[in-house]
Formats: structure tokens, C-alpha cells, sequence
């Protein structure tokens, strides 16, 4: 049987894909999707953006006679990556290509009840100021059959 965490995951990297310049996004981000890579990301796959799903937290959990029910809290960590001469200003772009693409995803295709944003952080590399990214974080608010995978 399919877990609902992993469906979610696989689902977000799926829409992420789809962000490129062709598709009416501004950046490229989709063409190097990543789910919790071990490694820095190589400049030579920038740019491209990162999922990681860091927390579940149980909600609540619905008992009745005709249903046993666990809502769950997921935060997902989405990194998002450049190296150019300005990547401040694509980093704001890639921040907004993500939203966009969550705005149009907020139940990742009727595997979750609703998605929030939290927030979003922008970091830049200080040393040569030519690689830059942001952690946008989100909470996917689900539901599966309490003690069970789905």
C-alpha cells in the first residue's frame, strides 16, 4: 500500500519540475529536482531546488465508530539554488515561481486537505557573493486511516 508522506513528497517534486521559463515561470528551477540530497548541490546543477520533508506532527486523532482518523501536520523545507553574478534578484524570482506553483497545488493533487506557507529565508554565499538560495517553508495538512500508512 502507498504512504500518504511519500505520495505528497513525490507529488511536490513532480509540480516542481514543471517550473521553467517555458512553462510562464521566470526561472528554470524544475530542470534539477532534489529530495534530500547529502551532498552541497554543484554549481553545475544550479539552478534547482531541494525538498525536504523535516517534521510530522500529529494533530489529532478522530475516534469514532465508523471511522478511526489521524490528521497530520507535515513541514516541508523547499531550498531553492543559484549561482549567477546577481542572485539575489533570481533567488526573489525563484521564491515567487515556488509560491506560484504552490498556489496552484495547495491539496498536491488530493493527497493533502490544505498546504500553508510559514516562511521563506534568504541566504547568500558571502565569500564570492555569486551563489544564493532561500529555504521556503510550508505545512501540508493531511489525513490518513489512524495506524496506518494511507
Amino acid at each position: 500500500m502507498a504512504i500518504k508522506r511519500q505520495q505528497i513528497i513525490d507529488t511536490i517534486k513532480t509540480k516542481l519540475a514543471a517550473i521553467k521559463t517555458a512553462n510562464g515561470y521566470y526561472t528554470n528551477i524544475g530542470d534539477n529536482v532534489f529530495e534530500w540530497k547529502a551532498n552541497p548541490m554543484e554549481t553545475s546543477k544550479l539552478p534547482g531546488v531541494e525538498v525536504r520533508d523535516t517534521e510530522e506532527t500529529l494533530l489529532s486523532a478522530e475516534s469514532q465508530s465508523t471511522y478511526n482518523l489521524h490528521d497530520f501536520m507535515m513541514t516541508v523545507e523547499l531550498k531553492v539554488l543559484c549561482a549567477e553574478s546577481t542572485p539575489t534578484a533570481t533567488v526573489r524570482k525563484m521564491i515567487i515561481d515556488v509560491y506560484k506553483l504552490i498556489g496552484a497545488n495547495l491539496t498536491w493533487s488530493d493527497y493533502a486537505i490544505y498546504t500553508y506557507l510559514i516562511s521563506n529565508a534568504i541566504d547568500l554565499d558571502q565569500q564570492n557573493k555569486l551563489i544564493a538560495g532561500a529555504t521556503i517553508t510550508i505545512q501540508i495538512y493531511y489525513r490518513t486511516t489512524a495506524w496506518s500508512e494511507s
